[in-house]
Parts: C-alpha cells; sequence; structure tokens
C-alpha cells in the first residue's frame, strides 16, 4: 500500500507506503491559456492516497477515480514509465527501488506526489 506525498513523508511497512497526493488541475493548452487569462485559484488541499500492489488504488475519502494514465518519474523529473491500466502500473512499481515521483491522471485533475520503494 501506498499514500503518496513528499519524498520525506513516504513510510514503509509490510509492503505498504503511505505518501500525500498534491492535486492540480490537468489543462491541454488550449485551456491552461485561458485559465491563465482568467487568474489564479487558491490550489486544492492535498488528499491522503494507499497503494497497495494486492488491493490497488484508493483515495481515503474519495470515491473510486477513474484514472487513464499512471506515471512514473524519477527525481530529476525524467520520465521512468506511463501505464493505462493499474494492474500493469503497481506490478512495474513494486519491482522498483529508490524514490520516485507518482503522478495520477483523471480526465481534470493530476494527482502527484513521491514514493521510496
Amino acid at each position: 500500500m501506498l499514500l503518496i506525498g513528499s519524498a520525506s513523508n513516504a513510510v514503509a511497512g509490510y509492503g505498504v507506503k503511505y505518501v500525500t497526493m498534491s492535486p492540480a488541475p490537468y489543462y491541454t493548452e488550449k485551456e491552461h491559456n485561458e485559465y491563465e487569462e482568467k487568474g489564479h485559484r487558491t490550489p486544492p488541499r492535498d488528499v491522503q492516497c494507499t497503494i497497495d500492489a494486492a488491493a490497488g488504488i484508493q483515495f481515503v475519502g474519495m470515491e473510486k477515480l477513474e484514472i487513464l494514465t499512471f506515471e512514473i518519474y524519477d527525481l530529476s523529473g525524467a520520465c521512468v514509465a506511463v501505464f493505462g491500466d493499474e494492474d500493469s502500473f503497481l506490478d512495474f512499481l513494486f519491482a522498483q527501488s529508490g524514490e520516485y515521483q507518482i503522478r495520477l491522471v483523471t480526465a481534470s485533475w493530476a494527482y502527484v506526489g513521491y514514493i521510496g520503494v
């Protein structure tokens, strides 16, 4: 299980990881340009997420999200892998070691956090 957030907040125990996710609006370039013209809003609060190799991804206090892409980046920002399905993402993630940035992208939000595996 994994809870997504800053790398310093990641805690490992019995195959369970905890991290805090920071949601950010996910825009196309056209939508982003329109958004810039209208100004900025206060960013949403962080949300807790658990990721477990067996139980999958669960956001605490939220319904199951329809995640379009599951993305893994190294800490320098280079893309390591992108998956379209949860099972492949989990298999790859839990086979790695080190610290990574995770991006879970829905139609309107990108949930970003860090994990040490």
